[in-house]
C-alpha cells in the first residue's frame, strides 16, 4: 500500500487486502460506517491476490461489503460506493440514512476497471469483465462482459 493512501476504519470494519496486490497513491478506502445506521452499517472490503488499485481511487465500503476479486486491474480515479444515502424531502439529505435495499458490491476475478469508472451500490460485476473508461454501472455486468457508457451496458464478451 502506498504511503499516501488515506484508511478510515470505524467500529467493527474488516480490511483484507490479499498478497501480491496493490493500493496506488492517493487512493481512499473508507470503511468509516455512517453512524444514523448504527448496527445495520457493515463496512468490510476485501481485495483478493495480485490485484492493482491505481491512483486517486475513491472505495467507500463504510456502511455496506466491497469485495474485489484476485487478478483484478482497478484504473486511476475509479468510484466504488457501496451505500447511498436516501432521498425522501420529510428530512435534510444529511440527516438521511442510506438506502439499505441496494447495497454492497461484488466484483469478480480478472476485472479490468478503466479510469473515471464509476461502480454504484448493489452491483455485482462478474469475472473477467472489463468496464470501460467513464461508465458508470447501475446494474450487474456478465461474466466476460465489455460494457461502456452511462448507464454501463454490454457492448460485446470477451473471446
Amino acid at each position: 500500500m502506498a504511503p499516501t493512501v488515506v484508511v478510515r476504519l470505524g467500529p467493527g470494519a474488516v480490511l483484507e487486502i490479499g498478497k501480491g496486490s496493490a493500493v496506488g497513491h492517493h487512493t481512499i478506502l473508507d470503511l468509516n460506517p455512517d453512524p444514523l445506521l448504527g448496527e445495520l452499517a457493515h463496512p468490510s472490503l476485501s481485495i483478493g491476490l495480485d490485484t492493482t488499485i491505481n491512483e486517486f481511487n475513491n472505495i467507500r465500503a463504510g456502511n455496506a461489503p466491497v469485495a474485489i476479486g484476485s487478478g483484478c486491474l482497478i484504473s486511476q480515479f475509479v468510484s466504488i460506493i457501496a451505500a447511498n444515502h436516501g432521498i425522501a424531502r420529510s428530512a435534510p439529505i444529511r440527516e438521511q440514512v442510506h438506502e439499505l435495499p441496494r447495497t454492497g458490491i461484488s466484483i469478480g476475478d480478472d476485472v479490468w476497471i478503466g479510469v473515471h469508472a464509476v461502480i454504484l451500490p448493489g452491483v455485482s460485476i462478474g469475472t473477467g469483465a472489463v468496464v470501460g473508461a467513464g461508465a458508470v454501472v447501475t446494474k450487474d455486468v456478465p461474466d466476460f462482459a465489455v460494457v461502456t457508457g452511462v448507464p454501463a451496458e454490454v457492448r460485446r464478451y470477451r473471446t
